[in-house]
């Protein structure tokens, strides 16, 4: 008996692991994280299972919280439209990636050619790019898939929309929908905090 409630337990584990399901999965992938306020953080979506799906448009829609502001660089989201390993690379005039406000963020490509591009395994789908206030903490990063019809997808053909699921990947905790990065200073930074801190503390006293 217990070694069947140990193999249940082990079995539901994996089950509530999976990523949502969808058509397409994505995953967050770092390219850059800041180390000092000022600094840029910059995550693509990146395609881990095509599932074999041709596409004529994308669009993401992604929700953020944490501790301090991180400010959205819109031109740096697009510049991703130049990355050879963009999935639409030869199939449109760019991206378009918009700050809805409210912490609200989204990134689209329209087909500016008609004809469908394959999707492969690697394949960049979404750049995001925001400076970094230097707020020590978690930023929680949701991506909306509550209305697969507008808000994540990718247009097959004019009339199938096809579901996107997001795999937070090493990206952890995270949940089917969401991913946290964590953010510090590098070392020197913290040093010149804790002098500070020491410094108004003998001035106080």
């Amino acid at each position: 008996m217990k070694n069947i409630t140990i193999v249940l337990l082990l079995v539901c584990g994996m089950f509530l692991s999976l990523p949502a399901r969808g058509a397409v999965t994505i995953t967050p992938s770092i390219v850059q994280l800041p180390t000092a306020a000022g600094e840029d953080l910059a995550f693509d979506f990146v395609v881990v299972n095509p599932d074999g799906i041709s596409a004529i448009s994308f669009q993401t829609t992604v929700s953020l919280t944490g501790p301090g502001t991180l400010t959205f660089d819109g031109p740096g989201s697009e510049a991703v439209s130049s990355d050879t390993d963009y999935w639409v690379y030869d199939n449109s005039v760019g991206a378009g990636a918009r700050d809805l406000g409210g912490n609200l963020y989204d990134f689209g490509d329209g087909a500016d050619n008609p004809a469908s591009e394959a999707l492969f395994a690697g394949d960049i789908v979404a750049r995001y790019v925001f400076e970094w206030d230097g707020t020590i903490g978690d930023y929680i990063f949701s991506m909306d898939l509550s209305n697969t019809t507008a808000n994540s997808v990718f247009n097959a053909v004019t009339w199938n929309l096809d579901a996107l699921a997001l795999d937070p990947g090493e990206l952890t905790p995270g949940g089917d929908d969401w991913f946290t990065v964590s953010l510090i200073p590098e070392p020197a930074t913290l040093a010149l905090l804790g002098l500070g801190g020491i410094l108004l503390r003998k001035r106080s006293s």
